[in-house]
């Protein structure tokens, strides 16, 4: 496989394990293989298939234990490992009626 295929499909959302997305009505953390994490406090929202989201109020919002531990569950359960030094890959795409 040659780097071009590695770097597109590193970018592929079925390989993340967060997202955000700001929005009129707020701000949201995606999860993207939120149905299989335990969520006992029931904060997840959605019904999709492969993702859920919490709303976040304000930053402080993701310090909440109940929040840390979905985090927590979601580096735990994800398929391309979270790197233990440096710093990650951060991927910006926006999505919106092209003009």
């Amino acid at each position: 496989m040659n780097n071009s295929k590695v770097t597109q499909e590193s970018q592929l959302r079925f390989e993340s394990i967060f997202s955000t997305a700001a929005r009129s009505d707020g701000m949201s953390l995606y999860f993207s293989h939120g149905p299989q994490l335990p969520d006992p406090k029931k904060l997840l929202r959605g019904s999709a298939k492969q993702v859920r989201f919490i709303k976040l109020e304000a930053a402080t919002h993701l310090k909440h234990p109940d929040v840390e531990a979905l985090i927590a569950a979601a580096l735990e359960k994800a398929k391309v490992p979270y790197p233990s030094r440096g710093l990650g890959k951060l991927i910006i795409k926006t999505f919106g009626p092209k003009k």
